[in-house]
């Protein structure tokens, strides 16, 4: 059975080697990352989002529609001075949480 699996930061190193296994599996695949992928033949899958946009977050979802969500898109450094440096990790998981709840993904 063929899904779409939509992969947040599918553009980093962990979401760029799951997409090639999605690939490889003959999957469907989106990737939303404020990043360009790593690889140019990821290109046709890519559409920048920042997860931190509630609204832009919201639209790609509901256009997609994917069966799927892998969540990937975070800040992994220990160089931030404040919580306010991870965004990504505290207000783009509470977006993702939002947008799946109402799509009942959860």
């Amino acid at each position: 059975m063929t899904l779409k699996y939509l992969v947040t930061g599918g553009s980093g190193f962990i979401g760029t080697n799951i997409i090639e296994l999605l690939r490889r599996h003959k999957h469907s695949v989106v990737n939303l990352d404020v990043n360009e992928p790593l690889h140019q033949d990821h290109l046709s899958y890519w559409y920048k989002c920042d997860i931190r946009d509630l609204s832009d977050l919201k639209s790609h979802i509901g256009y997609h529609k994917p069966d799927v969500i892998l969540h990937f898109a975070a800040r992994t450094d220990l160089k931030g001075d404040t919580l306010d440096c991870y965004t990504s990790n505290t207000v783009g998981v509470e977006n993702l949480v939002h947008v799946c709840n109402e799509n009942k993904f959860i």
